[in-house]
């Protein structure tokens, strides 16, 4: 059993980073893991919020990330 209220490590520090989004599932949820410009680690779902496309077939922009649509 698996509890959703807490920590998971969801990669390696050399998985995450660059212009790549990471595409994980965790506790069955999915999730993208992003590195932004000053190099702090993100986690979010994984749901584009306007189609629910998934987010790691993204692209990282300066202002987060944009989906594939």
């Amino acid at each position: 059993m698996l509890l959703r209220n807490a920590w998971y490590i969801g990669a390696r520090a050399d998985e995450v980073g660059g212009e790549q989004l990471l595409g994980r599932r965790i506790c069955n949820g999915p999730i993208v893991l992003l590195c932004d410009g000053t190099g702090r680690v993100a986690a979010l779902a994984a749901r584009c919020c306007h189609r629910a496309a998934p987010l790691h077939m993204g692209t990282v922009i300066e202002e987060g990330i944009q989906c594939g649509y």
